[in-house]
């Protein structure tokens, strides 16, 4: 019996959870818009992390989970009456659905050297993604890139729109800090 405790705090030891500081952490967001292959315009802000940790093991990122606040959220470009119109419209069932989706979660299925694989959860529908991070002291830098449409956000996508068309892709920059 006393074999298996030490063989469980060994174990405890080398697998450790790193809570998520979220109020020291940043995901910062962008989507652009414009004629098809063109890029004319874009708009960009911030979400916030609602909770998260990731597991380390042996000094290595080796899993984690992250659960954003899909409720709370800004955009920069944009101020007064245009930018309270824009998060209202991202909220809306054109895009985030929050009065049925509250968050969205990440989790991770593997992590090979600097490259995370990991099921993203948005507006109840799953898709594996992909994404490169670097570590810094107590950060996790990358950028996180997805289609907005696999997710149910097909508002603007149709290509005649011209100067009005949404393109398909999301950028999350993230700096997710651990405590």
């Amino acid at each position: 019996m006393k074999k298996l405790m030490m063989v469980v705090m060994l174990f405890a030891f080398a697998l450790n959870a790193a809570e998520i500081d979220t109020s020291k952490s940043t995901l910062q967001w962008k989507g652009s818009k414009g004629a098809a292959g063109f890029k004319l315009g874009s708009h960009y802000g911030k979400i916030k992390i609602k909770e998260g940790d990731f597991k380390i093991e042996d000094g290595k990122l080796v899993g984690g989970n992250v659960v954003v606040d899909m409720t709370d959220f800004t955009v920069e470009d944009l101020s007064g009456e245009w930018a309270d119109k824009f998060i209202s419209h991202m909220k809306s069932s054109d895009f985030f659905k929050t009065d049925k989706f509250k968050t969205s979660e990440i989790k991770f299925k593997s992590v090979k050297g600097k490259t995370v694989t990991a099921d993203l959860t948005i507006n109840g529908k799953t898709k594996e993604v992909k994404f490169d991070y670097k570590k810094d002291g107590d950060a996790y830098k990358g950028k996180l890139v997805f289609d907005r449409t696999e997710f149910g956000m097909n508002y603007g996508d149709d290509t005649s729109l011209g100067d009005k068309f949404i393109h398909k892709e999301v950028e999350v920059e993230f700096n997710v800090v651990t405590k």
